[in-house]
């Protein structure tokens, strides 16, 4: 069974006439999401993987927050899998368009 759901974040769209400072990618240096589709799915990781191949999008790196979430006894380390020789949460994955077009898709 497939459940699904789409969320609207606070980030609205640009106010004509308003400047933005060049090259600005929202917090983090991400691209802000307008809209986030949610899977419930037995392998997160292969779902990510296949989904980025049929979009042309990209697969989202978490290997740095893993890594740090261990290292400092915030998250088990049962939690990390390696996927691609990369840290990973063992039962959530993402992808997205690294554009911020179209909706980031997270299992």
């Amino acid at each position: 069974m497939w459940r699904t759901r789409s969320t609207q974040t606070t980030m609205r769209r640009p106010v004509p006439g308003l400047r933005v400072a060049a090259g600005w990618r929202g917090l983090a240096g991400w691209v802000p999401v307008r809209t986030q589709v949610t899977f419930d799915c037995g392998d997160p990781h292969a779902q990510a993987v296949f989904w980025s191949q049929v979009y042309g999008t990209v697969v989202e790196d978490h290997s740095v927050l893993v890594d740090q979430l261990v290292a400092d006894g915030r998250m088990p380390v049962d939690d990390r899998v390696l996927v691609d020789g990369r840290s990973a949460f063992r039962d959530v994955a993402a992808c997205r368009d690294p554009t911020g077009v179209e909706p980031r898709l997270f299992f």
